[in-house]
């Protein structure tokens, strides 16, 4: 099994007996965790399965981040939120009181480096990180998946792969872009969406959808992903172009999306095509557009 290194070899061990277990704790779940020893230049981890609760605040039940505190007895620990609300900064579960928590050096250590793996890991993301960073870390990960929203069909994937799917599977359409540079597509009314792959190294999915709005046409784009507000942010200039000089344009940000369908017209942002800048008979009505993304600072 690899973590995120091709030439790290991965062990498994077991801890049989919990460790500063605290006392009237139930057992949540178990965790496994990559633990190497700080300092270590080997390439050689463990993963080490065992109580989660080990990594929680016993007091608010919160995971444990540094500082980590710990009482005189040296059984009890608390977060630092925690132990500066108890009465005396004493501890919560001695006799008597017990003694005020001091840092725990040793606890600071542990919980840094208990490292668990992304949990969209099977959608491509290598990422390990420390145990009490997972939430924040999948909340912005770039693999989280997002859903196809062809009727009957379940598929969910990591942006990259639904855009394989929806191109090789629903034959949508797709076509490369590059920020800040204008791409110009002629696009049926009828046709409902298109894809756009940008060409830069973070190879952003972007959907260009089109919704009948009355006898016109609204144009939007979305960024495909599931995290948008956590990652990097886009703005959009949407030109629809008509005989002679005549065009309409949208300078807007680019919103995002987990499941990528039609435009709603009564939300968000988009570009009214009027009937007037449409070529073509009937159905076969196409919009000359030019799209422009760029990354916003």
């Amino acid at each position: 099994m690899e973590l995120g290194n091709e030439n790290a070899t991965v062990k498994e061990a077991r801890v049989e007996e919990p460790l500063l277990l605290p006392p009237n704790v139930q057992v949540k779940q178990e965790v496994g965790v990559v633990a190497a020893a700080e300092g270590d230049t080997r390439k050689e981890m463990d993963i080490i399965k065992f109580d989660a609760t080990l990594l929680h605040c016993p007091v608010c039940s919160d995971r444990l981040r540094p500082p980590v505190f710990l009482c005189p007895a040296g059984l009890h620990i608390a977060c630092s939120n925690c132990q500066g609300k108890l009465p005396g900064k004493r501890c919560h579960s001695c006799d008597h009181g017990g003694g005020a928590y001091v840092r725990s050096p040793l606890m600071d250590k542990v919980v840094c480096s208990a490292r668990v793996q992304c949990a969209h890991r099977q959608h491509g993301c290598t990422s390990c990180v420390a145990y009490f960073e997972a939430p924040d870390h999948e909340s912005a990960c770039p693999r989280a998946p997002c859903s196809c929203t062809v009727p009957g069909c379940g598929f969910a994937a990591s942006p990259p792969n639904l855009l394989g799917h929806l191109a090789s599977a629903h034959a949508w359409p797709v076509h490369s872009i590059r920020y800040r540079t204008h791409l110009g597509l002629a696009v049926r009314a009828s046709e409902p969406r298109a894809l756009l792959v940008a060409a830069e190294e973070d190879g952003a999915v972007f959907l260009l959808s089109v919704a009948a709005l009355g006898s016109a046409r609204a144009v939007s784009v979305v960024c495909v992903r599931a995290n948008g507000d956590a990652g990097q942010q886009y703005s959009l200039k949407l030109w629809a172009h008509g005989s002679g000089d005549r065009a309409v344009i949208l300078d807007s940000e680019v919103t995002s999306s987990a499941a990528p369908s039609e435009i709603d017209v009564d939300a968000g942002e988009f570009l009214a095509v009027p009937p007037t800048m449409m070529s073509g008979p009937g159905p076969d009505k196409e919009m000359v557009l030019t799209v422009c993304i760029d990354e916003a600072s």
